[in-house]
């Protein structure tokens, strides 16, 4: 059924794209031209934009981030809150190397740390 309906979809849009390009008193033949640049210059954009975005690795200190987290004095757990912040800015990739480094430091141990952790 999928297969059907997909099947139908695709030909009327080819025959209305046919039909508009071949028909001299459409008026779609300009929008259809100014949709199709304005999706090419959104694209482009787009790839620009998270090309730069993503890829960002910054130097966390895990030893730093392991006392922060075991700290039982944030009550308001604001450590696990700006860590996650950081972290969702660079790429997964360093996101896991440090937890990984941050998971070994010695000072990384207590129910406060584990639990804010977890929430990372």
């Amino acid at each position: 059924m999928e297969d059907i309906v997909g099947n139908m979809k695709s030909f009327t849009s080819t025959t209305l794209r046919k039909v508009i390009k071949e028909n001299s008193q459409e008026s779609r033949k300009e929008w259809n031209v100014w949709t199709k640049a304005l999706a090419a210059l959104i694209f482009t954009f787009l790839i620009i934009s998270h090309g730069t975005a993503v890829c960002q690795s910054l130097n966390l200190n895990p030893k730093e981030w392991a006392k922060k987290l075991a700290d039982p004095s944030d009550k308001k757990n604001e450590a696990s809150f700006t860590l996650s912040t950081i972290l969702d800015k660079q790429d997964s990739a360093s996101d896991i190397r440090f937890l990984d480094k941050l998971s070994n430091e010695p000072s990384a141990k207590g129910h406060y740390f584990i639990a804010r952790f977890n929430c990372v």
